[in-house]
């Protein structure tokens, strides 16, 4: 009987042990809300369109932030691209997660549709980037990554 005693409070104190070490391990989570607010004229799309475009942002980010220092951000955002009294707007949904030197997205950070073209902005799927912005590893849809890209597109769309 003495023996079952021992036994038992040692694979409890071993689960108080590792359940100690979880807790301890738990990341700082934030949540922040994105009210509706401009981003301003995007320099990108507005430089390739000739005229500015501005892009307003909300939405959602979790922040998990781990002892180690590695964060991990989850974004639920969308994004109203607009110019000339027309619009489009983007939904997103994304990970970004960075850990040392390497920075990943996993998930849809660009998804700009144009009616009647289709996705015209993409960068769908796993990019990973080490120092400097270094691509280490693509996998998806990365039109802008990859320059498949077609900004005129949504320029002709926004021109009016």
């Amino acid at each position: 009987m003495n023996l079952r005693m021992f036994l038992l409070g040692c694979c409890a104190a071993l689960a108080l042990g590792v359940v100690t070490v979880a807790s301890a391990a738990a990341p700082v989570v934030t949540d922040t809300d994105i009210a509706l607010h401009s981003l301003g004229a995007d320099p990108v799309v507005s430089d390739a369109c000739g005229f500015d475009v501005e892009v307003l942002n909300e939405g959602r980010v979790r922040t998990l932030e781990y002892a180690d220092g590695s964060i991990q951000q989850h974004h639920q955002e969308t994004f109203y691209w607009q110019a000339n009294d027309r619009a489009l707007t983007e939904r997103v949904s994304f990970t970004m997660t960075r850990n040392g030197s390497e920075t990943a997205f996993r998930g849809t950070v660009f998804h700009v549709v144009v009616p009647g073209v289709g996705p015209v902005l993409v960068e769908a799927g796993q990019a990973v980037f080490g120092p400097n912005g270094a691509i280490v590893r693509i996998a998806g849809l990365h039109q802008v990554l990859e320059g498949a890209a077609n900004p005129q597109a949504l320029c002709d769309y926004l021109s009016g």
